[in-house]
């Protein structure tokens, strides 16, 4: 079973139902028979006469994309593709002109757009596997972005183009990738800043994997970041590349300053603060290729946001609101920042101690600034009912807002009909269903394991069930604990679920250098002493972030080959 098998209704997917125990949800129907998709005819070689068809075809696929099922059924998003490059101008023209397009319309619109405009056709890696949308799309948003500036050159656009392709195939889990492919991504990479490339958004690339391979590389990843965001909002790139690159240069100015107070870093933080409204409202309010990261990406802005205007924070969110919709009114995107950031501050208002450290006024202002985060949630959902992100928000939000789970379940389930394969949305759900919450253990380790029964390796869908033990680790000894007990995961049962994950993520991609080094690293830690020597043997190239860096490694390394007896060379 793949994850574009869990659900087409607003019920809980037959096999969650069956896990969980689910019951008086009524089934939707059966979906509609899939729409004839026959391969159209050939165009006449008169460019006016075959305008003319391609015109009337394109009258037909507008109809299908706004019913949001024959995207799946159909594929009239795919058929744009197939339009000449002209026709790019036309689609231009449909955006511009047409205020009720669906989600859908739109995200197809503007692909089609971009793919037929692209400067830079997507090569064909010698061995390497063939990509997939949304990989496709990632891919020819940044080559469009990179030979466009003034970074290319000859003698490393080769590199930096097969780079991309890998970084394209790993980040959008293009069912195709290889395991390692951000360990090849980076040897290109470091291949082409070591000749001369400084193309901001390639630093930025390379400084996300050497952190990705690596944990936190100071002495190489940061200052290439820092590079990269001083010099990013001058490029030729899409704001959804810009807006990527700048969240990550202020998260390293912030911590920056918290290591120097001396006032050196103020301006930076004043610089990226002020242009991240408008890039959010520009850069996520058409479709993006990375829509796993927004939710992660609005609720960190917001809550620096508010940690940086201490006493005016209602005309601070107010401000930020603004200029996000000057950009893009007709989108609801800054109502989400608004619901994050009305939510960090309710929780401000309650504190994080037991329930009898609360306040009467602490209570009542939490429950005020709740209702304002609920409102724009809603309300977001109503303006944008084809988006998964305002459900993903929502589902974020179901904690403080005490949600129903009937309702949680709803939301769930309709963002996995709207974007098959989305697995932000069931970490939402796992964390709702947090003893400490609204849920149980039963229902958590019921849920990890319907997931890991889907088998979907691609999306990591199984590694939910890995990520609910971390969670239930804090209460092996009966009540909530800061520290995880290392020895649940010691546990037959907990075990056996770790190695069924494990087991099938490497038989799928067998050259994942990454699961294999955290499954190397649990075995050591639980006392597996063969399987994680077995484990180190297969390693080719070691992914130092997931052993906890680079002393954790070395130690590691030397518990299992003592002075390197038994190591290979």
């Amino acid at each position: 079973m793949t994850l574009q098998r869990w659900t087409a209704s607003a019920a809980p997917a037959a096999w969650l139902v069956l896990a969980l125990g689910l019951s008086g949800v009524a089934a939707a129907g059966d979906a509609p028979p899939p729409l004839p998709t026959s391969a159209p005819p050939p165009l006449p070689a008169d460019t006016a006469a075959a305008d003319v068809l391609l015109h009337q075809r394109l009258d037909v696929l507008l109809v299908q994309l706004q019913d949001p099922l024959n995207e799946t059924r159909a594929s009239p998003g795919a058929q744009l593709l197939g339009f000449p490059p002209r026709a790019a101008t036309w689609f231009s023209a449909i955006l511009d002109a047409r205020t009720d397009l669906t989600w859908q319309a739109q995200y197809a619109l503007h692909r089609a757009i971009l793919c037929l405009q692209s400067p830079a056709p997507v090569p064909v890696l010698p061995g390497g596997p063939p990509m997939h949308q949304p990989a496709r799309d990632f891919y020819t948003m940044v080559m469009a972005g990179y030979t466009q500036g003034s970074d290319h050159n000859p003698t490393w656009d080769p590199l930096v183009a097969q780079a991309v392709q890998w970084i394209s195939l790993s980040w959008q889990l293009d069912p195709g990738h290889p395991g390692d492919a951000e360990e090849r991504a980076r040897d290109l990479l470091q291949q082409a800043y070591a000749l001369g490339c400084r193309d901001p958004y390639i630093e930025y690339l390379l400084a996300t994997v050497l952190q990705d391979i690596r944990g936190d590389d100071t002495p190489t990843a940061q200052p290439l970041l820092r590079d990269a965001g001083l010099r990013i909002l001058h490029s030729h790139y899409d704001d959804d590349c810009v807006l990527h690159v700048l969240w990550h240069h202020l998260k390293y100015v912030l911590a920056q300053q918290q290591n120097d107070p001396s006032g050196t870093e103020d301006q930076l933080i004043k610089i990226d603060m002020d242009a991240l409204p408008a890039l959010i409202g520009r850069g996520l309010s058409e479709p993006v290729v990375r829509a796993n990261s927004v939710p992660y990406l609005l609720q960190s802005y917001a809550s620096i946001l508010k940690s940086q205007n201490p006493g005016h924070e209602q005309e601070a969110i107010d401000a930020c609101v603004a200029a996000i919709q000057a950009e893009h009114p007709a989108h609801p995107i800054g109502l989400l920042v608004k619901a994050y950031y009305m939510q960090d501050w309710a929780w401000d208002a309650r504190g994080s101690g037991w329930a009898s450290s609360v306040t009467p006024q602490g209570a009542q202002l939490m429950q005020d600034r709740m209702a304002v985060a609920e409102t724009c949630v809603h309300q977001a959902l109503r303006e944008d009912p084809e988006n998964t992100c305002p459900l993903m928000v929502a589902i974020d939000l179901a904690n403080g807002a005490n949600t129903p789970k009937d309702q949680v379940w709803a939301w769930f389930n309709r963002a996995q009909a709207l974007e098959p394969g989305q697995t932000t949305v069931l970490d939402g759900l796992a964390n709702y269903l947090d003893p400490r919450w609204n849920g149980s253990a039963d229902e958590l380790i019921s849920l990890g394991r319907a997931a890991l029964a889907t088998g979907d390796w691609t999306y990591g869908t199984p590694d939910t069930l890995i990520e609910i033990h971390h969670t239930l680790s804090h209460f092996s000894k009966g009540s909530w604990q800061e520290e995880e007990d290392a020895d649940y995961f010691r546990a037959a049962s907990v075990w056996t679920d770790y190695q069924a994950v494990f087991v099938g993520q490497l038989a799928a991609y067998p050259e994942d250098q990454a699961n294999r080094s955290l499954y190397c690293y649990d075995a050591y830690r639980v006392g597996h002493i063969a399987l994680a020597r077995a484990q180190f043997h297969l390693l080719t190239q070691p992914n130092i972030a997931m052993f906890g860096g680079e002393d954790s490694y070395a130690f590691v390394k030397e518990s299992l080959f003592p002075t390197g007896a038994g190591l290979s060379p």
